[in-house]
């Protein structure tokens, strides 16, 4: 309780030390002494404030790089997804226009197809195969032929299970296909692969003409094959007059490496 009118007196004159000054500055008597106190902390005033504006350019900048990251992630998200349901699309069109093609292959040949998708593939220099989900219980059986689009032949059904099948592609060293070229002799001959790298057509007859570009088709010779089905052009022709048989490279249509969908011709 002693101490209580002290500190009324000790604010008392706090009070009026701060109207009397407040009244000096209005009459203008303190003048000098406000000029002489801010001239001395004007540097410190324009540091202060071009600190001030200082942080607060960083703290912009930075907002406006955030804020960009965050847009430029948003939008290679989005970009991300729109090319995802591009690429669904586009398969989708892709497995649509493949069967398309494929009905109305079948129907202009009175076959039966079964349509299959690749699965897996070995295709190494010793063994070009690819395996597809359709087997035995598709009606699948061996040496039958496998064909993509406009009846072009890929090789054919070398192993049978249940619910999947081993295709042996052209280019394997194993595959043997009945050939004949579209030429006026007919020529006909072996289709062979070449340990991946091509194939090539042997036993032909060395007085028949076979020229660079001639069709090869399949000549319907193997029980299972039809004749018509589509291997190649000659691409190079090697032989002599002394030899009985020459040989011919076969350029192939299509990279068998890019097979995704493929048919099977189960009756013929």
């Amino acid at each position: 309780m002693l101490g209580t009118p002290k500190k009324i007196k000790l604010s008392l004159a706090a009070l009026i030390i701060i109207v009397l000054i407040f009244i000096f500055h209005l009459i203008g008597i303190i003048r000098p002494i406000e000029n002489v106190v801010l001239a001395a902390i004007r540097p410190f005033q324009h540091g202060v404030y071009g600190l001030s504006q200082s942080i607060r350019r960083t703290y912009d900048e930075w907002r406006v790089d955030y804020d960009l990251k965050t847009r430029v992630r948003e939008l290679e998200d989005q970009n991300l997804n729109n090319l995802a349901k591009v690429s669904e699309f586009e398969l989708l069109k892709e497995e649509v226009d493949f069967l398309r093609g494929q009905l109305d292959l079948a129907g202009n040949n009175g076959w039966e197809l079964q349509v299959a998708a690749v699965i897996g593939a070995s295709q190494d220099d010793n063994t070009q195969t690819v395996i597809i989900d359709r087997g035995a219980k598709s009606q699948i059986e061996k040496d039958m032929p496998v064909i993509i689009n406009n009846g072009v032949i890929v090789g054919k059904v070398v192993e049978v299970f249940d619910y999947t099948a081993i295709v042996r592609l052209l280019n394997d060293h194993a595959s043997q296909v009945a050939a004949t070229v579209r030429n006026q002799d007919g020529t006909v001959g072996v289709v062979q692969g070449e340990f991946g790298l091509g194939v090539k057509m042997d036993l032909i007859p060395e007085n028949e003409e076979v020229a660079i570009g001639d069709l090869v088709i399949t000549s319907g010779l193997e029980e299972k094959v039809p004749r018509g089905l589509v291997i190649g052009l000659i691409e190079n022709v090697f032989g002599s007059d002394e030899d009985i048989f020459k040989t011919a490279t076969v350029k192939l249509p299509i990279d068998f490496t890019k097979l995704n969908m493929i048919s099977v011709i189960i009756k013929r």
